[in-house]
């Protein structure tokens, strides 16, 4: 029989710092504002209602076309190959329910291959008519992104949501349009680089980051 140990989780109320027992697999539920652990009396695991930065420039009224933007920087990413995919790539795996706020928007994918590296980065964009819906979405998703990416992986168990095929790892906003960026890179984890934004932060070919900074 294998051994149990106890870890802890350090993460704060802002989805960073809160001491937690992996002895017993957390019972993630949304309360409308932030993801608790039901099973450690509500304590807060991430709080999705944190503010969260919006461009300078930013008009919900701005056109904003996706493939126009990319092909623009097509070069500058290095970037090899693009398939379109229309309603794929639906949040399907988020088992505390704050992805309703998406039910019946209308998404579309781009799914990116580079000139240097096997990594695919995906972009799935949700279209809004209302401002306020939008930038509340926008909001609740940021944070959670920001959580993903440093959420080490012994404590995967406290995610909450997974998209079509990968998790969600960065959030962003242009005119009326909500983007979910994330990337099928073969991440290989050890104790000096135990999350996704440890990774980031030294492996180039991870290009997730470079599509957000170009994108936000």
């Amino acid at each position: 029989m294998k051994n149990l140990f106890l870890a802890v989780l350090v993460l704060s109320i802002s989805c960073k710092k809160a001491n937690y027992d992996m002895e017993i697999t957390p019972d993630v539920a949304f309360d409308g504002g932030k993801l608790i652990d039901k099973s450690k009396k509500d304590s807060i695991i991430c709080d999705l209602q944190k503010k969260a930065p919006i461009p300078k420039t930013y008009n919900f009224y701005d056109v904003f076309d996706l493939k126009t933007f990319l092909e623009k920087n097509q070069n500058d990413l290095q970037i090899k190959e693009m398939l379109y995919f229309e309603n794929k790539n639906e949040i399907s795996a988020c088992y505390c329910g704050f992805d309703k706020i998406l039910k019946g928007k209308k998404n579309d994918v781009y799914t990116i291959s580079f000139k240097n590296t096997s990594a695919k980065v995906s972009i799935t964009s949700y279209s809004f008519d209302n401002e306020e819906d939008l930038l509340n979405a926008y909001t609740m998703f940021y944070n959670y992104s920001e959580f993903s990416r440093l959420l080490s992986r012994d404590k995967y168990a406290f995610r909450c949501c997974d998209s079509w095929e990968n998790q969600i790892y960065f959030t962003a906003i242009r005119g009326n349009n909500l983007f979910f960026i994330d990337d099928s890179y073969n991440f290989s984890f050890d104790k000096t680089n135990n999350n996704i934004q440890k990774l980031i932060e030294t492996d180039e070919n991870i290009k997730m980051d470079d599509i957000y900074d170009i994108l936000k």
